[in-house]
């Protein structure tokens, strides 16, 4: 009887056809990049193509060779911008804009635009922009927004700690003291005003370090919440005018974080507040609500943030701390992919889900954020109307 001889089949494979490209520019004026090398490579296994201007990595410390070995194609400016997706940190100039692929899909931080020109190319193009920070999950969370608040507040106690200990005789600078911990030296104290993450992050690193924390808000619950998180020692106080007073005369730090109602701290108040009060402004509001104070943009490149320890307001202290923040907006960025496109290439605006909907503010040659048609003097149309015509 013939043996049976063994016959060669052909081994099924799997090829991940890159059917998409994915731009990463260099910011211009900001310190944070959204995509760090091992983000980029677990978005090259869908099968997108990530293209990172060279040089975009500088201020998070990761080299152009990192991105390489992780299978990103190192290109110039307008070759990151020419994607079927591109994220950046900052608002698109006028020209960034016109060079980006007509009918792309570019997410930003927020839903702004440089000037006029920038927006118009935006609609020219067609292009369908999206907050990061405006976009939401299935349970009505932002995981942009709230992951730079938690990396703000913490960041914002750990530069307090850093200041306070400072000591220079010819300014302001620190007080040369720990901000507490230390048996039988009176802690620092620390006022938060807020009770959402940012806060809880803020009051959660300030205990960690003995601090005395005072956290306000007109939210009952957030204060319980805020409570419970830190395990009770937290001293909570409704914004009553004549308690928030007390405590920011008391206070060597400030920090300010979102509320459910907008707040404005008078002049008057801040007048009997310490001599080198620490602030720092994590709202994301387009002022200061410490309207007399002046105030100082950590992302911001061209900043001197070696400023003389006078009376600052910081902003943007997700910047100060920017390949945490990298990491952070990496890993969000990772998640959305896959509500973000299909097996063909981008969703349709109809088929995005609700939560990246409401955060579109430019999508085929209309405003659709009511805010940015307002300040732009544009005419706003509900993306609700365009999804249900596209």
């Amino acid at each position: 009887m013939a043996q049976p001889t063994p016959q060669e089949q052909e081994q099924a494979t799997v090829s991940r056809q890159r059917y998409l490209t994915l731009g990463i520019p260099a910011p211009i004026r900001d310190r944070r990049l959204p995509l760090t090398p091992e983000a980029a490579a677990i978005i090259g296994e869908y099968g997108i193509e990530v293209r990172i201007q060279r040089g975009a990595g500088a201020f998070v410390n990761y080299p152009d060779e990192r991105y390489a070995a992780a299978g990103a194609r190192l290109t110039n400016r307008a070759e990151a911008l020419d994607c079927d997706i591109t994220v950046s940190v900052e608002a698109p100039s006028a020209d960034d804009a016109a060079h980006l692929r007509r009918g792309a899909t570019l997410l930003t931080l927020e839903p702004q635009v440089d000037n006029a020109a920038a927006l118009k190319a935006l609609l020219e193009r067609r292009i369908c922009a999206i907050s990061m920070l405006q976009i939401q999950d299935a349970q009505t969370r932002h995981p942009f927004s709230d992951i730079l608040g938690e990396i703000a507040g913490r960041a914002a106690v750990t530069m307090a700690v850093a200041r306070l200990a400072e000591v220079d005789a010819d300014t302001t600078a620190g007080k040369g003291i720990l901000i507490g911990g230390i048996a039988g030296i009176v802690p620092c104290e620390v006022v938060v005003i807020g009770s959402g993450i940012a806060a809880r992050a803020a009051a959660s690193a300030a205990l960690g370090l003995g601090a005395t924390v005072r956290l306000f808000d007109d939210n009952t619950y957030g204060l319980r919440t805020a409570m419970d998180a830190c395990g009770g020692r937290l001293i909570c106080s409704a914004m009553q005018p004549h308690v928030l007073q007390g405590a920011i005369t008391m206070a060597d730090v400030i920090i300010l974080t979102p509320t459910a109602m907008p707040y404005m701290i008078s002049a008057a108040s801040m007048s009997a507040a310490k001599h080198g009060v620490f602030v720092y402004d994590i709202t994301q509001s387009d002022i200061c609500p410490l309207a007399t104070m002046s105030s100082v943009d950590l992302a911001d490149t061209q900043s001197q943030h070696t400023l003389p320890h006078n009376a600052v307001c910081f902003r943007n202290l997700s910047a100060a701390v920017p390949r945490t923040t990298a990491m952070a907006l990496s890993n969000a960025l990772v998640s959305l992919l896959p509500d973000l496109v299909d097996t063909r290439g981008v969703n349709s605006i109809a088929n995005l889900g609700s939560g990246i909907q409401r955060a579109v503010y430019t999508c085929m040659g209309h405003v659709t954020d009511a805010d940015l048609a307002r300040a732009m003097s544009r005419q706003y149309i509900d993306i609700a109307l365009l999804g249900r015509l596209s």
